[in-house]
């Protein structure tokens, strides 16, 4: 496998030993040369006795590592061997299976998968809300009694926040009995009590089913190694060099696990992107971790700086964004969003070279409202796709809501589209669907509509009838059988027969209808099981095809022309004095974002000293969405090789003003002034 390290991985490549941290700006090839490194080491005999550990976050980045690392020793001569690739979840059931009983969980635990916990948290919080109602209610704003619409979006966004607090006192290593002694003095209407009393319910609810949830999994991992020594230094001569990739989307809790791992004198190389840590919104990732990782005293800086995705034109747009924000964002304590790094285009030489097209290709268009922007990003996208039949084409939006409304647009042009990632599990799931609505027919076929809605699988329908009496996990099997599946459209056949079964032995009156209606409502849910079962695997962009996406899931991707929408304060606000997504309009302004409130008290009450909290968590987490904000416009820009199309409207989809970003404001008179 020929490959020419260029300057800034050359230094990465001389890594043999200690911590090293490597911040990498978007397309500079950190899988590439983290391979490289990988190999370089093993064909030099640094790891042995043992292996180099990779540790990742997704099941196509362990294929795609494997696969790399595999061709760099071929490429020596030397077998695919003393290296293991692994998810950090994945990494955390191998200790843990080391010796379970170590920690009292038993051989034959189970991870839960997220449509039972969600069940299962749902149902602890609708009886905690039951039991507790004045107390629930006392957020919502003063006036009128609250209409059954807004007590049904406070009882979703409260199961929601359950989750994330009892992910918070897991992640601080805080078990049900603690958070109950922390919180037992708090006020009724507080959130963080509210999930203090319903954790130990949780917990007790998976110890009856042998399972654990991701979370346990870090947890059990971590007091595994930490009581157990012996088991500790076997894992360290096991494992000698520890690789994270995607370290800025680290939390606390995973870091002190790989901590534990390499040890105080080991080998731990800890690559990421702090301009790309855009998941502390979704999960209980801290992108402050790696930022000190990076400046932390006896650690090697090795930075990759180079990208050969974009042009000349596009980097500079990127590095603008970040130089404003530095220096000019409005408020000065939002400066700090993005670190002061910058990319460079990759000299002649050295492989890939920056796209050189002529002309200007960065674009800023306003509209008068949402319509009109998402029609034009339409018929722009079609026509771009439709002309270009050598270039890639993608749409990034802010929000799932828009991603849907653009998809409504290009299906009414007929234009060749495609979603990507989690912003489509009715397209990526619409086998289980359609399982599911046969699985109904199949329960009451005299039912107006039933076999309408199975007319996907039609053909199939009368000959199930005969098999209609079989038990519903059965029936999904047979039904697979039947049509013949394979591959990934097999396994979610399956998963969806497993978790019939479980209803069954749940529910001992359930029928079939009880099954597929349940089965329905937690595919319709799951975002988790889209992404589990139909995993990007080395995604590649095809010529003539527009694909849609959220800027979030677009990170990792690339396309030729790339256009982003709805740019406006309303998803990217710009003060304090925006509204940001995590606020809820139906709660006192006081209490407008229940979680930054409980997290700013949790580490109030966890603190050693004085020092922890903030005088306003409101402002600091509006700050910090500010601040990811920011950081997913960074991630947004450097999608695109060639051209870029940044958008906004000015009256949204209910009628109400909107402005622009600051940055998109800042940006377009940046390449004004250029011109």
């Amino acid at each position: 496998m020929s490959f020419t390290l260029r300057p800034d991985q050359a230094r990465v490549a001389e890594y043999r030993g200690g911590y090293m941290a490597v911040p990498a700006v978007p397309g500079a090839g950190k899988t590439t040369v983290l391979a490289y490194l990988a190999a370089d080491l093993i064909a030099a005999g640094l790891p042995a006795p043992g292996r180099i550990l990779i540790v990742t976050y997704t099941n196509s980045a362990v294929g795609n590592f494997k696969s790399r690392i595999g061709a760099f020793l071929e490429a020596r001569g030397l077998p695919r061997s003393g290296y293991e690739v692994r998810t950090i979840h994945s990494l955390a059931v191998r200790i843990v299976r080391e010796r379970p009983e170590a920690i009292g969980w038993p051989d034959t635990f189970a991870v839960l998968d997220e449509v039972r916990r969600g069940a299962i948290l749902g149902a602890l919080t609708r009886r905690w809300i039951a039991a507790h109602g004045e107390a629930w209610q006392s957020l919502l704003r003063d006036g009128e009694e609250s209409p059954p619409d807004v007590l049904s979006r406070w009882a979703e966004r409260t199961q929601a926040l359950v989750a994330r607090l009892i992910q918070s006192f897991k992640a601080r290593r805080i078990g049900p009995e603690e958070a109950l002694a922390l919180t037992r003095s708090l006020p009724e209407h507080l959130p963080l009590r509210w999930a203090a009393e319903v954790y130990p319910e949780y917990q007790r609810a998976l110890a009856r089913e042998g399972l654990v949830d991701f979370d346990d999994l870090m947890l059990g991992a971590y007091r595994l190694l930490e009581g157990e020594p012996d088991l500790l230094q076997r894992l360290r001569q096991r494992w000698t060099y520890i690789f994270e990739d995607e370290a800025q989307d680290s939390y606390r809790l995973q870091e002190q696990v790989l901590r534990l791992l390499a040890g105080p004198d080991g080998n731990l190389v800890r690559v990421g992107d702090a301009n790309q840590a855009i998941m502390g919104s979704f999960t209980t990732a801290e992108p402050d971790l790696f930022r000190r990782f990076v400046r932390e005293p006896g650690v090697a800086v090795r930075p990759l700086t180079m990208a050969g995705r974009s042009s000349r034109e596009i980097i500079d747009l990127a590095n603008e964004l970040v130089r404003w924000t530095r220096e000019e964002h409005p408020d000065p304590a939002c400066r700090d969003a993005l670190e002061a790094q910058w990319i460079e285009p990759v000299p002649p030489g050295y492989g890939q070279r920056n796209p050189e097209p002529a002309g200007r290709r960065v674009f800023f268009k306003a509209y008068g409202t949402y319509r009109e922007e998402l029609a034009d990003l339409a018929r722009m996208a079609a026509r771009s796709a439709q002309q270009h039949t050598d270039a890639t084409v993608g749409v990034l939006l802010p929000t799932n809501a828009m991603v849907a409304d653009l998809l409504d647009e290009l299906h009414r042009l007929e234009a060749p589209v495609a979603p990507v990632g989690a912003t489509a599990p009715q397209e990526r799931l619409r086998l289980g669907a359609n399982l599911l609505a046969a699985l109904a027919f199949l329960a009451a076929p005299h039912i107006p509509g039933r076999r309408a809605s199975a007319s996907a699988l039609e053909p199939h329908l009368d000959g199930w009838l005969a098999a209609a009496s079989l038990p519903a996990d059965e029936l999904l099997l047979h039904m697979a059988a039947d049509l013949r599946l394979s591959g990934e459209d097999l396994a979610l056949a399956q998963y969806l027969a497993l978790r019939a079964r479980r209803l069954l032995e749940e529910e001992s009156l359930y029928g079939l209808a009880d099954v597929a209606r349940e089965l329905a409502l937690g595919l319709e849910k799951s975002r988790w099981l889209a992404d589990a079962l139909y995993d990007r695997k080395g995604f590649e962009p095809k010529p003539g095809v527009v694909y849609v996406t959220t800027c979030h899931s677009a990170k990792g991707l690339e396309w030729d022309t790339v256009y982003v929408g709805g740019l406006t304060r309303a998803q990217l606000p710009g003060s304090v004095t925006d509204y940001t997504p995590a606020e809820l309009w139906f709660l006192h302004p006081a209490q407008a974002n229940p979680e930054a409130a409980a997290l700013d008290l949790l580490d109030r009450l966890t603190a050693a000293d004085d020092t922890a909290g903030v005088a306003d968590p409101v402002v600091a987490a509006k700050r910090e969405q500010i601040g990811e904000r920011l950081r997913l416009f960074y991630v947004a820009i450097t999608r695109a090789k060639v051209n870029l199309v940044l958008s906004f409207h000015r009256e949204n989809q209910w009628g109400k003003v909107v402005r622009p970003t600051p940055a998109l404001v800042a940006l377009n008179q940046f390449v004004t002034k250029a011109r």
